[in-house]
């Protein structure tokens, strides 16, 4: 299933993470920032923030990376993607929004090594599969179980499989966004957009009755 990527950069301090940003744009040609747009990205997050561009010709059109920052419980400092925004068109298609992600993060880490600054990188690929749509074990046990049956015919029993996944969402607290698990069924299993979202639906509804639920025993 395609989904965005997702890239993060954590550094002992954000100095050290905007000092490798621009070493990435001092010896990459066509890389720029703006000075006026970080400090207005900062002062939006609260934090230390970082805004730069590719090159035009990389992806057709142009586009500008943000990063947010965020000051972790241990001192040390994370900045992540928090989104790529066009400046000609009105959106980035999913692969022209992968493909920059990659490329800053194959950049961000030539440039970490050529500075020295030691970094830790998250990154999530935007190609998942089950598992990352479902982390939780149990759930996606329950999950593979449902469509092992007929859950088209969405038949008493199938829906009962289906309840069961959702419950097991609630216990273990494992809840995928429903968006994905709809994404999924409808590029991985090729389903329709109507059947998935009644699925997407029946879990949401499912998940709220259950917090009520539990609210209502809490005497809430």
């Amino acid at each position: 299933m395609k989904t965005y990527a997702e890239f993060a950069v954590t550094a002992e301090s954000f100095d050290a993470i905007v000092k490798v940003f621009r070493r990435v744009l001092a010896v990459n040609a066509g890389w720029k920032t703006s000075e006026k747009h970080n400090r207005s990205y900062s002062q939006m997050h609260g934090e230390r923030s970082f805004y730069f561009s590719p090159p035009k010709n990389f992806i057709g059109t142009t586009v500008a990376v943000a990063f947010a920052g965020t000051k972790l419980s241990n001192g040390r400092a994370k900045m992540h993607i928090t989104n790529i925004v066009p400046k000609e068109s009105s959106q980035v298609g999913i692969v022209d929004y992968n493909r920059v992600v990659d490329e800053v993060r194959r950049l961000v880490i030539a440039a970490a090594k050529q500075t020295g600054i030691r970094i830790r990188e998250n990154h999530k690929s935007g190609d998942w599969d089950l598992k990352d749509v479902i982390p939780g074990k149990t759930a996606r046990t329950m999950f593979e179980r449902w469509l092992a049956g007929y859950p088209k015919t969405f038949h008493p029993d199938d829906v009962q499989r289906l309840d069961f996944f959702t419950i097991a969402l609630h216990h273990h607290k494992s809840k995928p966004l429903h968006y994905y698990v709809k994404q999924y069924l409808i590029e991985n299993l090729k389903w329709s957009e109507p059947d998935a979202r009644l699925v997407e639906n029946r879990i949401i509804v499912g998940l709220q009755v259950l917090d009520a639920k539990r609210r209502y025993w809490r005497g809430v």
